[in-house]
């Protein structure tokens, strides 16, 4: 059976029924429960289109799930924005110490000293008599 029914729900929208099963058996196109061939709400008593539902209760409950997608939405839009700033700050901190390490390798600089110094403020270009200086014991 495929007829072209809707089912109403009782803010008066409509949604038209696209599943249907043997026997005339249909789903809510709101909730997706099963529905006998004569059902004109549906049964489940939590969906829309029940018969126990209220224009009061749904528009409450649309209004609520508005709410929580466009929070959502903010929180996304945050996150995202947060993250691209963090990529920036990575970005400039590489380009930074990439700098550093050229002006120290120009110098004859030791790296290990560039790396432990507060290098991203006050690089510190320290060149050593001996090669080994960090890896010799005294």
């Amino acid at each position: 059976m495929t007829e072209a029914r809707v089912m109403r729900i009782a803010t008066g929208e409509t949604r038209q029924i696209t599943t249907w099963f043997v026997g005339g058996w249909f789903n809510c196109p709101w909730c997706g429960a099963a529905n006998p061939p004569e059902a004109q709400h549906c049964d489940n008593p939590a969906c829309w289109a029940s018969k126990h539902a209220t224009a009061e209760h749904v528009r409450a409950e649309q209004d609520r799930r508005a709410r929580e997608a466009a929070e959502r939405e903010q929180r996304l839009r945050a996150a995202e924005a947060q993250a691209a700033g963090q990529q920036r700050y990575q970005e400039q901190r590489a380009a930074l110490w990439a700098e550093r390490v050229a002006t120290a390798t120009e110098r004859g600089a030791c790296l290990t000293c560039l790396r432990r110094s507060r290098w991203e403020t006050e690089p510190r270009y320290r060149r050593h008599r001996r090669t080994d200086f960090h890896t010799a014991k005294a």
